[in-house]
């Protein structure tokens, strides 16, 4: 039987289960305010997005939502949105945004009118 990788990028983010065979990253406690089933949901969703990137050893060694990855506005809002929020730990405002972007009819060509919205600061 061969083991799952061990390595992570974030020392201390994981621990062991089935006696090293498979690795479970240990979840991100959410803020006092929020519910932790609806905080877990939004943490695995964003995780499925970030694919070999994730701290989830599922999302990370299996590819999740087959081609759908390589629409334009999904591969912009795994890449601008999601990404730079989960690394900061920032699950409420990775919500947000996509909530805003699809609001946006996807952020409009090009993503211009939410690009626009970002670097006027008003989001």
């Amino acid at each position: 039987v061969s083991q799952l990788a061990t390595t992570t990028k974030s020392p201390g983010k994981r621990r062991r289960l089935c006696g090293g065979a498979a690795e479970e990253p240990q979840p991100r406690i959410p803020p006092d305010d929020l519910d932790r089933r609806l905080y877990g949901f939004w943490d695995f969703i964003g995780n499925c997005l970030l694919g070999a990137s994730s701290q989830d050893s599922v999302c990370s060694l299996f590819e999740l939502g087959g081609s759908i990855d390589c629409i334009g506005d999904v591969a912009f809002t795994r890449d601008e949105i999601t990404a730079p929020f989960l690394r900061v730990g920032d699950l409420p405002s990775v919500v947000w945004h996509c909530l805003l972007i699809c609001w946006l009819g996807a952020g409009g060509p090009n993503q211009e009118t939410y690009r626009w919205l970002r670097a006027e600061k008003l989001i």
